[in-house]
């Protein structure tokens, strides 16, 4: 599961953040993408982790919730993750899902 990197900083479980992802999904959901899917997907999840919507350690919804959300296909939204992690923005915990 895409947890958000940090600079060296204990990353924190999803039971440890108490706080609401609501504003975040809203940032994610805007209006359905219609010129590229793939780069409106990753400057939509991009703008949510540096607009602080997420903190280092959060959890992130799942890719299908996020493809939900925003109206275009988890596989998409699998390519804007990949990319991230490459990037060194995401760190991906595997069987961390609760």
């Amino acid at each position: 599961m895409p947890l958000i990197s940090s600079d060296g900083s204990t990353q924190q479980s999803p039971a440890q953040t108490a706080r609401s992802a609501r504003p975040a999904e809203a940032s994610l959901r805007g209006s359905k993408p219609t010129i590229n899917p793939f780069e409106v997907t990753l400057e939509r999840l991009g703008a949510a982790i540096k607009m602080g919507l997420y903190d280092p350690g959060d959890q992130l919804p799942s890719e299908r919730d996020i493809a939900q959300m925003m109206g275009i296909s988890w596989t998409t939204v699998r390519e804007a993750i990949g990319l991230l992690v490459a990037q060194g923005v995401l760190v991906v915990k595997r069987g961390r899902a609760s």
